[in-house]
């Protein structure tokens, strides 16, 4: 988790492009050019994603609703799945939509380091040669897809918790109700 992304990418090139010569180091030609910009991304953020679905995981498996299910005689599959999983995600979910401003940066770096032409390269060679109308307009799209992965990770914790929405509809009953809007 501690590792950043370019550092990763970095060694990743140089033991996997250059020493072994068996993935490319630039380049999306192929499916072999995904690879390394991939694991470069995702393997620090998923470190963070597992260590929270374990603990939550953990903290359910002792929960009351667990035991009650297992004297009721259910199987220990049935109890995962549906008990214990839908539950342990939800913050995960959460965590991983607030997260994707961080990852969009990463993006940019990793795009830059293995010489992919994406958005984030656009970037910084506007950046370079000082296009702030080009940078104004990256930086509000990349504004719009945090945005955009915000809600949609809004509207997934809600299909995935209904008593999260019945709460909400509730508490905004109650508050209109102490204003006067409803009789």
């Amino acid at each position: 988790m501690s590792v950043p992304s370019f550092f990763l990418g970095t060694i990743l090139i140089y033991i996997f492009a250059q020493q072994l010569n068996i993935l490319p180091s630039s380049g999306l030609d192929s499916i072999a050019g995904y690879i390394l910009p991939v694991i470069a991304l995702s393997i620090g953020m998923s470190a963070y994603y597992v260590r929270l679905m374990r603990s939550t995981l953990v903290e359910l498996y002792q929960s009351k609703e667990v035991e009650a299910a297992r004297l009721r005689g259910m199987s220990e599959h049935y109890i995962l799945w549906k008990d214990l999983f839908k539950p342990a995600i939800v913050p995960v979910i959460t965590v991983l939509g607030m997260s994707v401003g961080s990852l969009i940066g990463g993006t940019v770096v990793i795009e830059n380091l293995f010489g992919i032409p994406g958005l984030g390269h656009f970037l910084v060679d506007s950046i370079r040669a000082r296009d702030y109308p080009v940078v104004q307009g990256a930086v509000i799209m990349i504004g719009f897809f945090v945005v955009l992965a915000n809600t949609i990770s809004d509207l997934l914790l809600l299909w995935l918790d209904p008593k999260r929405r019945f709460n909400k509809i509730n508490d905004t009953l109650k508050r209109q109700g102490q204003d006067g809007d409803i009789e």
